[in-house]
């Protein structure tokens, strides 16, 4: 019986600290995302927290930063890269199309 008993309460603090563990690691990394969006938002540069948006795994979020830095190299960089795939998808359906015939 008291091996039952210790059993229990040693799985209800293994759940208790890994619960902890789990919202202490949340906490945290909602604080860092707020203090990474108050850094772009003081200084609208997206190269000053870019550090820590990859260390939180955001890199989309990285380049929504990056785009709203307004950057015309950066943007132009962007656009050419968005039509040069646009055509290549283009051309590869075409192709595609023609193997079946």
């Amino acid at each position: 019986m008291i091996l039952i008993i210790t059993i229990v309460v040693a799985i209800i603090i293994a759940v208790t600290i890994q619960y902890d563990y789990y919202h202490t690691l949340q906490v945290v990394l909602a604080r860092a995302e707020a203090l990474a969006k108050a850094q772009f938002a003081r200084s609208r540069d997206a190269h000053g927290c870019a550090l820590m948006y990859v260390a939180l795994k955001k890199k989309q979020l990285l380049l929504v930063r990056m785009l709203q830095q307004a950057n015309p190299v950066l943007d132009h960089l962007i656009r050419t890269l968005f039509v040069l795939c646009l055509l290549a998808a283009v051309e590869l359906q075409m192709v595609a199309t023609s193997a079946l015939y």
